[in-house]
């Protein structure tokens, strides 16, 4: 299933990128209304859906602003692994299919624009509070060794959830707050990357 969906929020940049964690929490909601058991999905922040540790489906925004501070539009691309997974070069994949078999695109469209209509308007009403503490139910377990890739360097450390604004809270020695970035596993790619600690 690949879906893109144009949004006006009308809301600062720093406010829009917390939709990415609308759209994961809305998918997971959408997997699980078909039958997928909570312990199986786990959201990877900020826009990865996993089955089992391995990538079910992806999500990326993109956005312009105006002239002022406001956001004039955001798409969200999403693309679920339904009946096949491709193979990735750096990360296993899953098809939902081995969970559900009766799975198609067609059910998971329909509840995926049922949750995140509902999400969507709890954000624009109530701000990530409205989010946070259901996307932590389908989050990572506390303790998982994570790497995080912030910017150029990596940083190597354990996930703790994320805060009441959708950051990541990330046990590297310290508590860090990440803001921006992707987190890896193990084994996956790293190439032209200083890990420090």
């Amino acid at each position: 299933l690949y879906l893109t969906l144009l949004l006006r929020p009308g809301r600062p940049a720093i406010a829009v990128a917390g939709l990415a964690l609308v759209a994961g929490l809305s998918l997971a909601e959408a997997c699980a209304a078909l039958g997928a058991p909570l312990g199986r999905l786990h959201l990877k922040w900020p826009n990865d859906l996993l089955l089992d540790g391995a990538k079910l489906a992806g999500i990326l925004l993109e956005s312009e602003s105006g002239s002022g501070q406001q956001v004039e539009w955001v798409s969200i691309g999403m693309g679920v692994n339904i009946a096949e997974a491709p193979v990735l070069p750096d990360r296993p994949s899953a098809a939902l299919t081995t969970l559900l078999p009766a799975a198609e695109p067609g059910a998971v469209e329909a509840l995926l624009l049922d949750r995140l209509a509902r999400n969507y308007a709890a954000w624009r009403q109530d701000g990530m509070a409205a989010i946070t503490g259901a996307w932590s139910a389908y989050g990572l377990p506390p303790g998982t060794p994570i790497l995080i890739r912030p910017g150029r360097e990596v940083l190597s450390g354990t996930y703790v959830g994320i805060d009441g604004e959708g950051a990541l809270l990330v046990d590297t020695g310290r508590l860090q707050r990440i803001t921006a970035g992707e987190v890896l596993f193990a084994g996956e790619a790293l190439a032209g990357s200083a890990t420090t600690a």
